[in-house]
């Protein structure tokens, strides 16, 4: 399509794809705090440290990936998108997730924190290895205390 036979000139059409840009970076951060919210809320934590309560016992530090790990992590998987899922179209009926997941490939190099790190244990099985063994050793931790008690 020719541009100038569109009666849209560069200037406007360079506007319109800023404008759309804008918009898509501000419903990201929109998801984004309202993740935040999600994940730091008590029904957050209840869900994910009954599964954890209920699962670390199978993990172990060590380099062999036991197979029943790989059904935890699906089991996982499945637990907290559904929760997200569920609070996200409660709060932003409207939201589309392809279009939030494109946007989460678009952003990747500028995440940092407490959310991207829970979104990254939803892709990366070693990360989430790694949070069963750390919630592990809390765990033997308390059982310690109460023993000394």
């Amino acid at each position: 399509m020719d541009i100038s036979s569109s009666g849209l000139h560069a200037e406007d059409l360079k506007n319109l794809i800023e404008s759309n840009s804008n918009r898509a970076t501000i419903q990201f951060d929109e998801v984004i705090g309202h993740i935040e919210d999600i994940i730091i809320g008590p029904t957050f934590k209840n869900i994910r440290d009954a599964f954890m309560d209920q699962n670390y016992y199978h993990f172990e530090d060590s380099e062999e990936n036991k197979l029943i790990y790989t059904d935890i992590f699906q089991s996982y998987i499945q637990l907290v998108e559904a929760h997200l899922e569920s609070e996200l179209t409660r709060r932003i009926p409207e939201l589309n997730f392809a279009s939030f997941f494109n946007e989460i490939g678009h952003h990747k190099n500028e995440l940092d924190g407490e959310v991207f790190e829970l979104l990254r244990s939803f892709a990366d099985f070693l990360s989430f290895k790694q949070m069963m063994i750390d919630y592990k050793c809390i765990e033997k931790q308390k059982l310690l205390k109460y023993i000394q008690s």
